[in-house]
């Protein structure tokens, strides 16, 4: 089927609007600079305030990439509304599902904290979990190792306790 005897809807343009090269450079700067800057304060701005700016950094990105690549702001007003409305959906189930984190959060803390004393750090605090995990699986793939290789015994159990 050749384009000429593609029929069009009445009022609907049969070339989509075309982008320059520079506004398409430009908006892909904007977004490996707002990526650069999340990598950078990732692990930076812990709780409430660290999600909010990560939220707030990957909706700016959404917003450009739904504009100006997927030609948003040439459409008809109608298909950004249901953007629009799309965004307020995925906002609201983040909000309620940490307004549910937050409920609980103060009981998970005490324990948290006192496993972190007690076994001195985050990463020791994972590893007797992540033993257990490799030793219930028979160190299938090694999974969440630090690194090290984990000698197996040919009855599956770990050779040495250390591991």
């Amino acid at each position: 089927m050749s384009n000429k005897e593609h029929h069009h809807e009445p009022g609907h343009p049969t070339v989509g609007h075309v982008s320059s090269l520079p506004q398409l450079f430009t908006v892909f700067g904007a977004l490996v600079v707002l990526t650069i800057i999340t990598v950078a304060l990732s692990g930076k701005l812990p709780g409430a305030g660290g999600m909010l700016v990560a939220m707030g950094i990957a909706t700016v990105k959404a917003l450009l990439v739904a504009l100006y690549f997927m030609h948003l702001r040439y459409d008809r007003p109608f298909n950004g509304y249901i953007f629009l409305a799309s965004i307020l959906f995925v906002a609201c189930f983040f909000g309620f599902t940490s307004l549910d984190t937050a409920t609980y959060r103060r009981d998970i803390l005490p324990y948290e904290n006192d496993k972190l004393g007690e076994a001195g750090g985050v990463e020791e605090m994972y590893k007797e979990p992540r033993e257990s995990y490799q030793k219930s699986h028979n160190n299938a793939g090694n999974l969440h190792t630090t690194g090290e290789e984990a000698e197996t015994a040919p009855d599956g159990e770990a050779a040495a306790e250390g591991h």
